[in-house]
This record gives structure tokens, sequence and C-alpha cells, in this order.
């Protein structure tokens, strides 16, 4: 046994050479010309393979944090790709434990905001899931940074049905991030109408302290409805009575609530 373990230990030893060499090269490659940069990008791709199959994953997070520069940086669109599988590939490894999540931050730096949102849609959470775990909820707030409106309505469904109040919370954050989207007043009538909501759960729990936790959803999402409001509007109201104050006046025409209204 001992032997074994032994034998174990310079292997994982010689994985961990293996990847460091390939991060080495990934980025000592020449990036002045593209094909200097595409093999950067392979070297990289082979250095997160390397990774993946380490047994304790060492240094995955390290060669997952080069790729938004090297990706970003590229002008091939297959080695850019190449690059955004090699990570999506780690995203949905349910054995690459905290990996997963840096995973999912650097998706959210990529400068192809549709493939990477379509990537980071794999692992959201669904309405009736209980739990969120570190990776769903990264996954949310990159989402919310790429902005593409083909992922509002999975928000909107964790926002309108979530039994994580987690998840709930990040897919409210994350809406904060569509002000210049076409669908913006969309997102808008529907962060106040939850506001609306909760908030007045609240106040009848607050009168009948005996009929339940009616004013607990309130508490826990509260700020984060105000400040998301705030954020994809560009407004500064304070609270909650601000707030639905300007609804009520521009219910008809929410549009107008927008800082930005006549842009």
């Amino acid at each position: 046994m001992r032997d074994m373990t032994s034998w174990e230990t310079v292997m994982r030893t010689v994985a961990f050479l293996a990847i460091t060499f390939l991060l080495v090269l990934a980025v000592g490659a020449p990036a002045s010309a593209e094909g200097g940069a595409k093999g950067e990008a392979q070297a990289l791709i082979k250095a997160i393979q390397a990774a993946q199959k380490h047994p304790e994953r060492e240094g995955l997070d390290e060669a997952l944090g080069k790729v938004p520069a090297t990706h970003n940086g590229l002008e091939d669109a297959a080695a850019k790709k190449g690059l955004q599988k090699a990570v999506g590939k780690v995203l949905t490894d349910k054995k690459a434990g905290q990996a997963r999540a840096e995973a999912a931050r650097v998706l959210g730096q990529l400068d192809d905001p549709k493939g990477a949102s379509k990537a980071l849609t794999k692992i959201l959470p669904k309405p009736k899931d209980k739990v969120a775990g570190p990776a769903q909820l990264e996954a949310l707030k990159s989402i919310g940074l790429l902005a593409q409106d083909a992922t509002i309505p999975l928000l909107l469904k964790l926002v309108q049905k979530g039994k994580s109040i987690d998840a709930t919370k990040a897919a409210i954050a994350a809406l904060g991030g569509f002000g210049k989207s076409k669908k913006r007043v969309t997102v808008l009538t529907e962060i106040l109408e939850t506001m609306g909501r909760l908030h007045a759960a609240a106040e009848a729990a607050a009168r009948n302290p005996k009929g339940g936790a009616g004013g607990k959803p309130w508490e826990e999402l509260g700020e984060t409805l105000i400040s998301t409001a705030n954020t994809l509007t560009g407004q500064k109201h304070g609270d909650v009575k601000a707030w639905l104050e300007a609804y009520k006046t521009n219910k008809k025409k929410p549009a107008a609530l927008f800082a930005s209204a006549g842009a």
C-alpha cells in the first residue's frame, strides 16, 4: 500500500508539472501574430483539459483565469470557440468542484455574449430547486453582465416562481444589467410588480403577526429589488415607497421611469 501511495504521489506531481508547462507555453507564445495567439489558445486549452483530469484539479483555476484575455484578444473564430468550449466543459463537470464557479465567472467576461450566455444557461437552477450552488449563482451573475435578451424569460421565471431565495435574489440582481435591452420595460414592470406584491404581503403580515411568515420574502428580497430597479433605470430612489409611487404615477407609461427615457 505504501508503494502505491508513493506511486500516486509521483504521478500527481508529474501531472501538475505537465499542467504548469502547458500554462508556460500558453503565456509564452508570441502574441504579435495571429498564429502565435492561436498557439497560445491551443496551449491553454490543453492546460485546462489536463488540469480537469488531475485528481485534485491542480492548476485549473489558474488556467481558467487566463482565458478572458486570451479569448478576447483572438481574431480566429475557431480558436475562440475552442476556448469557450473548454471552459463550458468545466462548467458542466460535476466533479470539477469550485472550478465550476470560476468557469461561470470567466464566461461572463468573454466578448461573445451570445455564445457564453448559451453555455451558462445549461447550469441555471430551475424555479422548483430549493438550493442553488455556487456555480449556479455565479452563472446568474455572469448572465446579468452579458445581458442577452434570450435569457430574460429564464430570469423572470426564477423571480416569479423561484423556491431558492439565493437564486431568486441572484436573478433579480442579474436583471439590473438589462438597462439597454429592448425588453427593459418588461423587465422593470416585473421587478416593480414583484416589489409591490411582496411589500404588500409584508405590511399585511405586520398588521397580523399571527398570520404567518408573509413578510419574510420582502425582508430577504426587498433591498435587492430596490437596488435592481435603480440600476436598471438609472434612478436613485431610496426606498420602496418612492418606487411604488413613481410606478403608480407612470403605470400606463413605465418607459418614462428610465432616466434615459428620451434615448
